[in-house]
Order: C-alpha cells, then sequence, then structure tokens
C-alpha cells in the first residue's frame, strides 16, 4: 500500500507541468483613407530548450529569429503591406525540461481594386 502511494507521488512531480503566455500587439501601417483588404496572415516561429536549467545558448535573440522566419517564409504581393504585428510568447515547464516559444504574426494588406494604385505613407 505504501509503495502506491509512493509511485503515485513521484508520478505526480514528474509529470506536472506548468505554461506561461503573454503577447504584444503592433499595428503597424493603418490608413483609412484608402480601402485595403486583408488577404493573408504569416507567422514565423523560434524556441529554445532547457534542460534543469541549461540550454538555449546556440539561439541570440528569439524575437529576431521568429522574425525573419517570418520573412523567410513570406512572398509578399507587388503593393501589399504587412501591418498587425504580434508577438506572442509561451514559457512550458516540465520539471527538469523546459521551453520557451516565440511566435510573431502579421496581416497582409492590399488595396482593394478599385483601379487605383495604392500609396502607403501620405
Amino acid at each position: 500500500m505504501k509503495t502506491n502511494f509512493f509511485w503515485i507521488g513521484v508520478s505526480i512531480i514528474f509529470l506536472q507541468s506548468c505554461a506561461f503566455h503573454s503577447g504584444n500587439v503592433s499595428s503597424g501601417y493603418t490608413s483609412f483613407d484608402q480601402p485595403h483588404k486583408i488577404t493573408q496572415t504569416v507567422f514565423g516561429k523560434a524556441q529554445a530548450r532547457y534542460f534543469l536549467g541549461i540550454g538555449g545558448l546556440d539561439h541570440n535573440m528569439l524575437v529576431e529569429e521568429a522574425r525573419k522566419d517570418l520573412y523567410r517564409k513570406l512572398e509578399l504581393p507587388q503593393n501589399a503591406l504587412l501591418t498587425n504585428f504580434t508577438i506572442s510568447t509561451k514559457h512550458a515547464f516540465y520539471f527538469v525540461y523546459s521551453k520557451y516559444e516565440v511566435y510573431i504574426t502579421a496581416d497582409i494588406i492590399e488595396p482593394r481594386s478599385n483601379g487605383e494604385p495604392f500609396v502607403p505613407f501620405m
């Protein structure tokens, strides 16, 4: 009976986890003078893993790596802009292992098809 309680206690300790989430939103370019539409959402991801608090040394700046991953995947059409940048982070802990993830998302906006050129900074 005591061994059952021991193994239940050990499994609770080793199988526990918790996570913290945070985020930030930056609108970037917005113009209400010219009609536009959101055509696509793109994202970039970077992560670092730690075992007993050791690790992640091969990563310099996770937000910068996520931004580069977003631009690496990006195929921006002509006259399109990126806006509504969101940075989300997740830090998960699993007893002796932890993982830190950074996601960056952005919306691609294009002018509506009314025949006028898209002039972004007026």
